[in-house]
């Protein structure tokens, strides 16, 4: 029987495992004299030499299961204990670290105290600041998450160049549609909410306030003046669900304990704390940003970075 490698059980099922072992098993071609091993040195044939061979074969069988059960245990066990990697690129992915996120068994990643504000700044899970500006006119994803997706609309703010502001932000949430502009005017899924707690306190709102919770977030949406609008992030663990984060803010609650710290500024876009395709971005950088545009408010198929599944 050949052995089975590391690489053959990874790539099997454990029933085709299982299966493929038995058949193996089954197929082995028994002595047909002496003690079960045959051959012309055989200290017994005829009937007994048959009856011997069959315990033997019995016996083989079994010698032949019980390794390739416990490797399927064993298996089991390992996957049970290691992560996929299947979910990104942040530390850990893909090697089944503690630190991984594919399976959600990696150490919670809280975040508190995190802020989109004013035109726009940025103010990262772990305490990083940088601007991101973008263009006024275009949406552009700020936290992407298994079950949530959030994007806000820039636009045009005071009389200098490029100078950006969020005036309207789309969430979708486990696939409803929840609107909320610099007016406070707050619709979910097209119908306008008031003031009071809808869906059983998921959202709540309060004047020029939206408060909304989902099993992982609490974001909080504040209209300021009627001019634009400011976020807040708080979360007890954004790995609960095994899948980490990704946006223009979300991607900063990464985990790995060290501040983005960005380009600042007019005509700044993150450089220095947001991510390229394949890697984070240099300071002075101001093409990544493009990568988070999207095609709308409740766009949740965009290309790049998307979590949203």
């Amino acid at each position: 029987m050949i052995p089975f490698n590391n690489a053959s059980i990874n790539n099997m099922t454990t029933s085709a495992l299982f299966s493929h072992g038995l058949q193996q098993a089954l197929t082995y071609q028994t002595p047909q004299c002496g003690n079960g091993y045959g051959g012309p040195h055989a200290s017994n044939s005829g009937i007994s030499g048959q009856n011997n061979g069959g315990q033997n074969s019995q016996q083989m069988l079994i010698q032949m299961i019980l390794p390739l059960l416990a490797q399927i245990v064993s298996m089991m066990q390992q996957q049970g204990s290691n992560g996929n990697g299947n979910h990104g690129n942040g530390p850990g992915y893909g090697d089944g670290s503690n630190q991984g996120n594919g399976c959600g068994c990696g150490n919670p990643v809280g975040v508190d105290n995190c802020r989109v504000w004013g035109d726009p700044h940025f103010v990262g899970a772990d305490g990083g600041k940088y601007d991101v500006q973008g263009e006024a006119g275009k949406t552009y994803n700020i936290l992407s998450d298994q079950g949530l997706q959030f994007n806000a609309l820039f636009e045009s703010w005071g009389s200098k160049e490029g100078a950006t502001v969020m005036s309207d932000a789309g969430l979708t949430v486990n696939g409803n549609q929840l609107h909320f502009d610099k007016a406070g005017t707050l619709t979910v899924n097209g119908e306008k909410l008031g003031d009071g707690s809808h869906f059983g306190g998921g959202v709540v709102k309060d004047g020029d306030t939206v408060k909304i919770t989902t099993g992982e977030y609490q974001v909080e949406l504040k209209a300021v003046d009627g001019k634009y609008l400011n976020y807040d992030f708080k979360s007890d663990n954004v790995n609960a669900d095994g899948i980490m984060p990704h946006g223009l803010w979300g991607q900063s609650a990464d985990g790995d304990g060290e501040a983005r710290n960005g380009d600042k500024g007019a005509g700044a876009q993150g450089g220095g704390a947001i991510e390229s395709l394949n890697d984070r971005t240099e300071a002075g950088d101001t093409s990544a940003v493009g990568l988070y545009e999207t095609n709308e408010l409740w766009d949740t198929g965009f290309s790049n970075f998307n979590r949203y599944w």
